[in-house]
């Protein structure tokens, strides 16, 4: 079996028709093309995106620690409650064992 005739052509003969992009160059620009991000933003956009995040990140660690703060008060408080009779335990000792 004989080659196709785009399997023929040389790359001397891709030039003298124009084109300047072989094979390889092709493939490159099509996996660059199909393996980048969906969304490229501005930079100054994406400054302002990783601030927003950095932001919700410190709130949420703020509310965690408030949560926590909660648990161990309602702990000492049942601790020095008179005449208690029930076990506490907490969601996440619990779910632990």
């Amino acid at each position: 079996m004989g080659q196709s005739p785009v399997a023929r052509w040389s790359r001397g003969d891709h030039l003298k028709a124009g084109r300047t992009r072989t094979v390889i160059d092709e493939a490159e620009r099509l996996h660059l093309l199909f393996c980048r991000p969906a969304m490229l933003l501005d930079s100054r956009v994406e400054d302002a995106e990783t601030a927003r995040i950095e932001d919700m990140v410190a709130v949420l660690d703020r509310a965690v620690a408030r949560a926590e703060d909660l648990e161990r008060q309602m702990q000492r408080a049942i601790v020095t409650m008179p005449g208690k009779t029930a076990v506490y335990a907490s969601p996440a000792a619990s779910s632990a064992g």
